[in-house]
């Protein structure tokens, strides 16, 4: 009898911390899921030349917060036309940047990185796009931001630019002359 007694107090033991246990893994896997709060939102660190007034690094939705720029395009790395939306490369140097700065260089997640001449920032439109089809970008669809540009597949100066498309974007460097 003393065993079977014992017996219940152990299952009852073992099922309550199960218990706990399931609850507070729920817990934690929503709070992951829900992105709870500003710690949860990706970021782009700002590094190299810049200005006094800005960040450090900057979340994705304060970029979301400056002056947007949305255009439709044929995008050479998916083979489909898509709606991007985000703020002009000539915007982030513009807000971000000392004065002068000769280059800005991004980096990717993967270590991949391009650099930008004053002259491709100013003229060619290069987006840093934070969204896809009215969505936030996440890592599936190549963010938390990407370049692009209007892209026409029979125009050689716009192949010739392909190369800077650049994904996953964690790092934006503005670099002297």
């Amino acid at each position: 009898m003393k065993y079977l007694s014992n017996f219940k107090a152990f299952s009852t033991l073992t099922c309550a911390l199960t218990l706990c246990f399931l609850l507070l893994l729920h817990l934690l896997l929503a709070d992951l899921s829900q992105g709870a709060g500003h710690e949860r939102q990706p970021w782009i660190r700002l590094l190299g030349k810049v200005n006094q007034e800005a960040p450090g690094s900057v979340r994705i939705a304060e970029l979301d917060l400056l002056t947007q720029t949305e255009f439709e395009t044929f995008d050479p790395y998916l083979k489909r036309t898509v709606h991007y939306r985000g703020v002009l490369l000539r915007e982030l140097v513009s807000r971000y940047a000392e004065q002068g700065i000769g280059r800005v260089k991004l980096l990717a997640i993967d270590d991949y990185e391009i650099e930008f001449t004053p002259e491709e920032w100013r003229q060619k439109g290069f987006l840093l796009a934070t969204r896809m089809n009215g969505k936030p970008m996440g890592i599936r669809d190549s963010g938390p931001a990407k370049i692009v540009m209007h892209y026409n597949p029979q125009d050689d100066q716009d192949r010739h630019y392909t190369p800077k498309w650049i994904w996953m974007v964690n790092r934006i460097e503005f670099l002297e002359q």
